[in-house]
């Protein structure tokens, strides 16, 4: 993260968001930082990746090849603020006012600052650091009224260096392959209940 400061000083946007990349993707990565480009995102879609800093947050946004980076306060509250956000998402009995005023706190402090960038794309991939990492999106509120998820597609990244380049490199698995375990059922615990759906879920 130190290096990261001092690449977001020292060189290009690009170049910072490929180190910080290269940093998300430890356990799979390449000797040396990927190309600036990040790999191809899918038409109309933005990237949005965020590094929490010892006093900031750093949001990088890739769209159209091109890199844009912000870098705005990072609130004393917000680990208060996304824990009394998910307290309102988690209680049945929570008053809609209520949840949306908590989602309209944290809309302002992650998404405002980005909305020149991501205008106009219909889809984003999210990339979630510390604390963000809990924070469900989709119910933020915009100012104009609307949540998050209804204005966008929103899907989550590890990063890229966890997204298969294309689907050759998916029809390239092969018993040699690094292995990928879906488990659909059958918990431990039989005296939990049964996840709807979560069979077709893993099939799929």
């Amino acid at each position: 993260r130190d290096l990261l400061e001092v690449n977001l000083k020292l060189k290009t946007p690009s170049e910072a968001l490929a180190a910080w990349e290269w940093y998300k993707g430890a356990s799979v990565r390449s000797t040396k930082p990927v190309e600036a480009t990040i790999g191809i995102l899918p038409g109309n879609t933005a990237l949005i990746s965020y590094a929490l800093l010892k006093d900031s947050i750093v949001a990088f946004v890739l769209r159209d090849g091109k890199v844009q980076v912000h870098t705005f306060s990072l609130p004393p509250d917000l680990d208060a603020n996304v824990s009394h956000f998910l307290n309102f998402c988690s209680d049945p009995s929570s008053g809609i006012k209520g949840l949306n005023s908590a989602g309209r706190k944290l809309y302002q402090t992650l998404v405002a600052p980005l909305e020149a960038d991501i205008r106009g794309a219909t889809a984003l991939t999210i990339e979630t650091d510390g604390v963000i990492d809990q924070v469900p999106f989709n119910l933020l509120l915009a100012a104009d009224g609307h949540y998050l998820g209804d204005k966008f597609e929103i899907t989550f990244s590890q990063g890229s260096a966890y997204q298969p380049r294309s689907r050759a490199a998916l029809a390239g698995f092969s018993p040699e392959s690094t292995a990928l375990v879906v488990v659909a059922s059958g918990a431990g615990d039989s005296t939990l209940p049964v996840l709807p759906g979560a069979d077709q879920e893993g099939s799929e």
